[in-house]
């Protein structure tokens, strides 16, 4: 398993650190967990690609965790995915997604599911699961938990 931090900023990216984005490799598959403006451009900068990003999960709707989201799934589109991308986060990331990819003329050359989650949910990857938990903040939002299987 390899982990990189794409994003640690605050609520806006600074000129060292972007706003939010932690890839998780496993294999041939990454988890992105929050995807903040700029994070297509991190994956760039990293040895990882964002065309490897088969899961999304959000924790909440600041522009911080999700701006990036949009601009990602249009260059997945611009680059040739066929495969589709799912993207899960608290209640109200259904109606998020469907929002974020009407944006302008553009539509997406793939499938994007979404899944909502509660606190006390949980997503099973099969080698994984990534447990969903309440995050104290002031929107409502989602804190994960990966464990790997043994």
């Amino acid at each position: 398993m390899q982990i990189v931090f794409l994003g640690t900023s605050g609520s806006w990216p600074t000129p060292k650190r972007n706003v939010s984005a932690i890839a998780i490799k496993r294999g041939p598959e990454v988890l992105l967990f929050d995807c903040g403006e700029g994070t297509q451009r991190q994956f760039m900068l990293s040895k990882l690609s964002f065309m490897q990003v088969r899961r999304v999960f959000l924790t909440h709707f600041h522009g911080d965790h999700f701006l990036g989201l949009p601009g990602m799934i249009q260059s997945m589109t611009m680059n040739g995915r066929e495969a589709p991308l799912d993207v899960y986060g608290p209640q109200g990331v259904e109606r998020l997604v469907s929002d974020l990819v009407s944006l302008g003329y553009f539509t997406p050359g793939f499938s994007i599911r979404t899944k909502e989650l509660r606190p006390g949910s949980s997503f099973d990857g099969g080698e994984y699961i990534v447990r969903a938990f309440e995050a104290v903040h002031t929107v409502p939002g989602l804190s994960y938990v990966l464990e790997e299987k043994m």
